[in-house]
C-alpha cells in the first residue's frame, strides 16, 4: 500500500506461483499464508526462472539467504498478522519471526462494501511482496505496507499519552466509525510460552484524521463495542508492547520498533 523511503534489508515483489515454486523447493507446502495453495511448478517453469531473476534460487537451489527465510515461514516463533483497508484495497501481511529474523509476505485484495454493512472481496493480486528484516527494524518494516497516512505509520514516540478507555463511545456509534472510517487496521499475535499459545489483538480505525482504537469492555456483564480517540503512533506503540513482551518470552534479543 505503498512505499516508505526506509526500506528493509531483502524485498522482492513476484507471482504466486514463484513463491509456492519457492516453498516447494524447501520442502514446504505451497501457501503464502493467504490461501495461495497449488501445485508444485517443475525446475524449467517460468516460476523457477522468476525465482532466478529475483535472486532467490539458482541452477543449484534457493541461495543461503532465502534458504534461511523460508525456514522462518516454516517454523516462526512469533506469527503477527496485519490486515489494513484503504481506497477500497485490503492489504494482508503475515510476518513470521524466528530470531532476529523477520520475513513479511504481503498480498493485495480489492474490495467494496455491500449493502447490509459488509465487504465482498471483488479481486486478488496475483503476486505477493516478500520482504526481509531484523526485528530492530520492525516498525520501518510494517510501515511500508500500511496505506499512506501518517496517523496510521507514525513512529511510537509520537504517541505521548493514553487516553483512558472511559473517554470512548460505546456502541453501536463504536461500530458506525468502523463502518464509516477512511482506514481500518487490525493485528494479532501468536506465539507460544512453554507449550502454551498465547496471542493478543488490536484494532484501529481512521475517520475525519482522528485515529481511533477500537476495544471491548464489559457493560451489565455483556462485551461491549467502544472506540478510543488515540495520537499518531499508537498503533506502533501497542504492537511495539506487545511484540516485545512476545520477543522476551522467546528468548529473542533486540528491539521491536
Amino acid at each position: 500500500m505503498g512505499d516508505y523511503m526506509e526500506g528493509p534489508a531483502r524485498l522482492v515483489r513476484i507471482s504466486v506461483a514463484a513463491w509456492q515454486s519457492a516453498q516447494a523447493m524447501a520442502g514446504q507446502p505451497g501457501d503464502d499464508g493467504h490461501g495461495a495453495g497449488g501445485g508444485h511448478p517443475d525446475a524449467g517453469s517460468a516460476a523457477r526462472q522468476e525465482l532466478g531473476f529475483a535472486g532467490i534460487a539458482s541452477e543449484d537451489g534457493l541461495t543461503d539467504t532465502w534458504k534461511q527465510a523460508l525456514t522462518v515461514v516454516a517454523e516462526p516463533q512469533i506469527v503477527v498478522r496485519l490486515t489494513a483497508t484503504y481506497n477500497g484495497i485490503s492489504g494482508q501481511s503475515t510476518l513470521s519471526l524466528a530470531g532476529a529474523r523477520v520475513v513479511c509476505v504481503h498480498r493485495r485484495r480489492a474490495f467494496e462494501s455491500t449493502a447490509d454493512g459488509g465487504v465482498r472481496i471483488t479481486g486478488t493480486e496475483p503476486a505477493v511482496e516478500v520482504s526481509l528484516f531484523s526485528t530492530d527494524d520492525f516498525w520501518h518494516g510494517v510501515r511500508r505496507i500500511l496505506p499512506p497516512l501518517p496517523q496510521l505509520r507514525a513512529g511510537a514516540a509520537e504517541a505521548t499519552s493514553v487516553l483512558d478507555a472511559d473517554s470512548g463511545v460505546d456502541a453501536p456509534e463504536a461500530l458506525d466509525v468502523a463502518r464509516k472510517c477512511t482506514s481500518q487496521v487490525t493485528a494479532e499475535l501468536a506465539w507460544n510460552v512453554g507449550g502454551t499459545p498465547r496471542g493478543w489483538a488490536g484494532m484501529w480505525a481512521l475517520r475525519d484524521d482522528q485515529l481511533y482504537s477500537i476495544r471491548t469492555r464489559r457493560v451489565d456483564d455483556r462485551p461491549a463495542a467502544v472506540v478510543v480517540p488515540v495520537q499518531a503512533g499508537h498503533i506502533a506503540r501497542e504492537i511495539g508492547f506487545a511484540l516485545t513482551g512476545a520477543l522476551a518470552a522467546a528468548g529473542v534479543r533486540g528491539g521491536a520498533a
